[in-house]
């Protein structure tokens, strides 16, 4: 499986607040997202209080109360409860509150969460050679490229969303989608990452690991000539502007 990755993967957190773009304080535990109570109450001036006898943190703006408690997987939102794996933790004086808590308690509070956003572009779909992408073939049946990276993006999909990420795709069923419009997307202001996924072949059955591809005029060797080659022969140059490729 090879994966393309243009940008930087990394969390981030804003808000906003009635126009204004307010950055929080976040923290990583055991794969999720979390941000300090403290700058997700900011902008809206609400300050938290806490029962150090019940464990129990609770915040209101005018008639609506939020509880939670470091000791529970409970959140109650206006007599509303919802349950999180942890969604308050309390580490060296600090109290944090996981992304899905924090977007499930946002409604009562006028701003909202702006996540990043990243693109997976599973390849190929569709009929056509270039629609199938590389055929895999043993006890009689055949399994297409386009199968594989469509199946393996929606669960990279579901695995980042499950980080805090706003996840879109160039498709999600078996469709074909022109290079042209897969190079708009990645050179959009829709997503901060584009990442393209490939289940590639080698003339050596023994070959695995993961390919990584840039831009060159001219290939480096005769391998690399021939994937240029193969991957190529099905796209017109003339049919991608340059200002598009950045070329």
């Amino acid at each position: 499986m090879s994966i393309f990755v243009s940008g930087y993967l990394y969390p981030s957190c804003t808000f906003d607040f009635n126009g204004k773009l307010c950055k929080a304080e976040t923290i990583n535990s055991s794969g999720k997202e979390y941000l300090t109570l403290k700058s997700y109450l900011a902008p809206s001036g609400v300050k938290p209080v806490y029962n150090r006898v019940l464990h129990k943190l609770s915040f209101k703006k005018g008639d609506s109360v939020a509880i939670l408690s470091p000791l529970s997987d409970v959140v109650c939102v206006k007599g509303k409860t919802e349950v999180f794996k942890k969604p308050l933790i309390y580490k060296s004086g600090t109290f944090y509150i996981s992304r899905q808590a924090a977007e499930f308690i946002s409604p009562i509070f006028p701003y909202k969460i702006n996540r990043q956003v990243i693109i997976l572009d599973p390849g190929h779909g569709g009929d056509g050679d270039d629609g199938l992408g590389a055929i895999a073939r043993y006890n009689g049946h055949e399994v297409y490229e386009k199968d594989i990276t469509l199946r393996f993006s929606k669960i990279l999909g579901r695995y980042l969303e499950d980080r805090g990420y706003d996840i879109k795709y160039t498709r999600t069923t078996d469709v074909k989608v022109d290079l042209r419009t897969r190079t708009k997307m990645a050179n959009s202001d829709v997503g901060e990452i584009y990442i393209s996924l490939h289940a590639n072949t080698s003339p050596d059955p023994d070959i695995k690991g993961a390919d990584v591809f840039y831009m060159s005029e001219d290939a480096e060797d005769d391998y690399s000539k021939a994937i240029a080659d193969a991957e190529n022969k099905y796209i017109s140059k003339d049919d991608i502007p340059t200002d598009e490729t950045g070329r």
